[in-house]
């Protein structure tokens, strides 16, 4: 049952880490569309996903960090590394801060390998063209997959 709810959560993770990504088009929902939305919504999700796995076995504290440290996380692309925002190495350093913010838990070597792979996995979603998306990698795309790649990670902690 955990793991549907970590899975569930992934998938409104994606959601909202496209909604933060997306232009203003005019209308009503566009306060969707600002990118705090990605950095606390995604952070909150993310941090809940970790407490449901865990069956909220730390200290409150630590979650308590470990949103703030992720909302950070989300908050930068380390375009200065590249000047590029869509250079892989920019990604491969979001992904690693990303999992870097769950240093926070008693779990370090779990949480490494957790930053390892959100490394990865965000420079090779982001970088790739993929075919059958046509050969184009686009913003939506790119955003949903990261943002569930974000919460589903999770499962390995």
């Amino acid at each position: 049952m955990t793991t549907l709810a970590v899975i569930g959560l992934a998938i409104l993770s994606a959601l909202l880490y496209r909604c933060g990504g997306a232009g203003k088009v005019g209308d009503r929902w566009d306060f969707l569309r600002d990118s705090w939305i990605r950095d606390c919504f995604c952070s909150l999700i993310t941090t809940v996903a970790i407490g449901l796995w865990s069956h909220w076995s730390y200290p409150w504290w630590s979650y308590v960090v470990h949103w703030g440290l992720l909302y950070g996380a989300l908050s930068t692309y380390w375009d200065f590394l590249a000047h590029d925002n869509k250079n892989w190495i920019t990604w491969l350093c979001t992904g690693f801060a990303y999992g870097v913010a769950a240093f926070v838990f008693p779990i370090i070597w779990m949480a490494l390998i957790r930053a390892v792979v959100l490394a990865v996995a965000t420079a090779v979603w982001r970088q790739a063209a993929w075919p059958w998306l046509g050969g184009v990698n686009d913003a939506v795309s790119d955003e949903t997959g990261v943002g569930f790649i974000l919460v589903a990670s999770v499962m390995i902690l």
